[in-house]
């Protein structure tokens, strides 16, 4: 293969999520776009704490404001459906394993 047939040009944009300022994906030789393994597995994990939640009858719900400020720790928080009351991570201080782990417990 020479230099020509490497070279790709690309037409379609990266696929993202929102408005996230890091990169979102890398491109291969081939010009396919490829998901970063790190951010895939992140949403993944994420993805799980929020179905085991609802499995258990409960919400997880992660925080969309600012990462640490007084009140708020950028992570999840687990409320009861019924009366809209947050039952732990009241700081949005939970992790998306410490969410399984709770709601597994629970």
């Amino acid at each position: 293969m020479n230099d020509a047939q490497s070279t790709v040009t690309l037409n379609t944009p990266c696929i993202g999520f929102g408005q996230m300022r890091a990169p979102l994906c890398v491109y291969s030789p081939l010009g396919v776009a490829v998901m970063n393994e790190i951010l895939v597995s992140e949403q993944a994990r994420n993805a799980r704490a929020r179905r085991v939640a609802k499995a258990a009858g409960y919400e997880a719900r992660k925080s969309r404001w600012r990462r640490d400020s007084l009140d708020n720790a950028g992570g999840f928080m687990i409320i009861d459906p019924e009366t809209r009351f947050p039952v732990a991570g009241f700081n949005f201080d939970l992790d998306a394993q410490e969410v399984i782990e709770w709601c597994r417990a629970d």
